[in-house]
């Protein structure tokens, strides 16, 4: 189940990240939006990784 919902809070953290880097850019609004994709790209990129090494 975590790795269910990961994709849709990285996607909200991203959401909000760009709102904040557009009135408050600095670092740690760019750490943010760094992180927030990871979370969101990770868990796709971890099924397709594991479907290609593992099988179906």
């Amino acid at each position: 189940m975590p790795l269910m919902i990961a994709p849709i809070i990285g996607l909200l953290g991203l959401c909000l990240g760009i709102i904040s880097y557009k009135k408050f850019p600095d670092n740690l609004t760019k750490i943010s939006l760094a992180s927030n994709t990871i979370l969101l790209v990770l868990p796709f990129l971890y099924w397709t990784l594991g479907t290609l090494f593992f099988g179906p």
